[in-house]
């Protein structure tokens, strides 16, 4: 699941403090309740819950797709690469025209 990816990359950075936006508001919200999960996800929801519990702050945060088109965009890219592939202060080139999208729609 994208949430238990999208948590292992700042566990092994080291970061405390965490803000974890995602556009599916049933996995934002399940992630942020404190019971257990019984849904046929809820061990994956278990698994990310669990590494939620290694920082000092995690803040959730839902956002509408069309407001995270860039983010949206870049995983599905992640999904066409055969290996893991992280960008760090870094886009890859075919987000630029989002990313320009965006900035100018601000």
């Amino acid at each position: 699941m994208a949430a238990v990816k999208a948590l292992q990359f700042p566990v092994d950075m080291g970061f405390r403090r965490i803000i974890l936006e995602g556009d599916c508001s049933s996995v934002m919200g399940r992630l942020s309740a404190y019971e257990a999960d019984l849904s046929a996800v809820g061990m994956i929801l278990e698994e990310a819950k669990n590494m939620i519990g290694l920082f000092v702050s995690c803040v959730f945060s839902h956002t509408l797709r069309e407001g995270n088109r860039a983010a949206h965009a870049t995983a599905q890219l992640g999904v066409s690469q055969r290996s893991d592939v992280i960008w760090v202060e870094d886009y890859h080139a075919s987000i630029l025209s989002i990313i320009i999208d965006v900035n100018s729609a601000s």
